[in-house]
């Protein structure tokens, strides 16, 4: 049983600490959102010190359960706002640089290689080896002329 314990508000905050430092060491974005709950709970302790230890983990219950769903709700507005301005545009960002053909254009169609990718390309029939520059893009191809 829990009785005995005495929990002051620096634990919390303590504790909210311990979480930053597991947010800075994994992947993901939840733990913030428990040290936020942490810095609630051990506001609320410093400004009501008798408040036992069983409500004490309910306002930390409730506090990060709401930093969690609010923090998801402005990741998922923020993300899909971000994602839609960059949905199917990754061929747009290569206009401009320069790719070498690894299959010659033939009857107007052929690939490149760009970084460690192969793309579909569209252009003047060139052979093998060719280095061309990108000028524009049609759904999945690339257009291209000789460089």
């Amino acid at each position: 049983m829990i009785e005995n314990t005495t929990i002051a508000f620096w634990h919390w905050y303590a504790l909210g600490l311990v979480f930053l430092l597991v947010e800075m060491a994994l992947p993901g974005f939840l733990f913030v959102w428990l040290a936020l709950g942490c810095v609630v709970a051990g506001t609320v302790l410093a400004a009501v010190p008798e408040l036992g230890v069983p409500l004490q983990a309910v306002v930390f219950a409730v506090a990060s359960g709401l930093s969690v769903f609010g923090g998801w709700r402005f990741a998922k507005r923020v993300g899909h706002e971000q994602a839609a301005q960059g949905l199917n545009a990754r061929g747009e960002a290569l206009v401009g640089s320069r790719a070498v053909l690894i299959e010659p254009i033939v009857n107007g169609h052929g690939r490149a290689r760009i970084g460690d990718t192969s793309w579909a390309v569209e252009g003047p029939d060139l052979a093998s080896g060719t280095t061309v520059r990108i000028v524009g893009v049609t759904g999945a191809s690339l257009k291209v002329e000789p460089a």
